[in-house]
């Protein structure tokens, strides 16, 4: 406790601002994640996109199942 009482006294001030800005950053940061997810979600409901991305994925698993055959061998 006597550590407390020999601190400047503005760095309480300085603490509490910098945990209201680091709040404030983070809340606007998750909120952009919410509506960037929210976009995705409609996009991804798409019969043309989800078909694509199938069909990049297979693609991807297709390679690296030759890949692991492949080196396997």
């Amino acid at each position: 406790m006597d550590l407390l009482i020999r601190l400047p006294a503005f760095l309480l001030a300085i603490v509490a601002l910098s945990a209201v800005l680091q709040i404030t950053v983070e809340t606007g940061l998750y909120l952009g994640l919410a509506a960037a997810a929210a976009r995705a979600g409609r996009s991804f409901s798409r019969r043309r996109v989800r078909r694509t991305l199938d069909a990049v994925c297979g693609s991807v698993l297709v390679a690296l199942g030759l890949r692991v055959a492949v080196d396997g061998a």
